[in-house]
């Protein structure tokens, strides 16, 4: 899966189609934003909600190539993984 982050200067730019029907690649969007950080760090500041059981790996920083193939293996339920200087 591919995710695009921000915003193009370019409304249309060249894409390479052919490249993701090939490869099987499946194409996100993201809009960037920060109107509810604040609000979240309240959230977590008055301990109203636990994010530990989020995170369901742990690495050590010289072990981040792994971390980038969990997170790609189909099927491994990670959701958010620590990497630990």
């Amino acid at each position: 899966m591919a995710i695009l982050i921000g915003i193009f200067e370019d409304p249309f730019p060249k894409v390479p189609v052919n490249l993701f029907i090939q490869k099987e690649i499946t194409l996100a969007g993201s809009q960037g934003y920060n109107w509810d950080f604040q609000d979240a760090l309240t959230i977590l500041e008055q301990n109203d909600l636990s994010l530990g059981p989020l995170i369901t790996h742990r690495l050590p920083l010289e072990k981040v190539q792994d971390a980038f193939s969990v997170l790609t293996q189909r099927g491994n339920q990670a959701i958010k993984i620590l990497i630990e200087m």
